[in-house]
């Protein structure tokens, strides 16, 4: 039992020499539970980036069906209306939704490199 109240004793003597050792330990203590949940926060706002890529994705692929169902239906109304010459115009339709498309992509392209240059500036950081 000696032993020990010599090192509690030898404790509390630390204690008086440095006064702000407790106050630095708690700082140090909260700075870590802070930084873990920067960690966290970090990766559901990656998640999150993440699945919006996704459904990004997804949205501008459906747009695109949409985009042909338009166009065919657009056409068969105006054979089923008209009798005369409709190569002309499904021509034009065609090459306008390709080029929608085309603008589409470029812009998601944009995107996902911009998304790609925020995720990288952030794991630099």
């Amino acid at each position: 039992m000696g032993r020990n109240s010599e090192a509690y004793e030898g404790r509390g003597e630390m204690e008086a020499s440095s006064p702000g050792l407790i106050e630095r330990i708690k700082i140090k203590l909260k700075l870590a539970l802070v930084n873990r949940s920067i960690k966290s926060k970090l990766k559901e706002l990656r998640n999150l980036i993440k699945r919006k890529v996704d459904l990004d994705f997804e949205i501008n692929e459906r747009q695109r069906e949409l985009d042909k169902l338009i166009v065919r239906r657009a056409v068969l109304s105006y054979m089923l209306n008209k009798k005369e010459d409709y190569i002309p115009l499904l021509r034009e339709m065609t090459q306008k939704s390709i080029e929608d498309v085309n603008k589409k992509l470029e812009k998601i392209n944009k995107r996902l490199e911009e998304i790609e240059r925020k995720r990288a500036i952030s794991y630099i950081q």
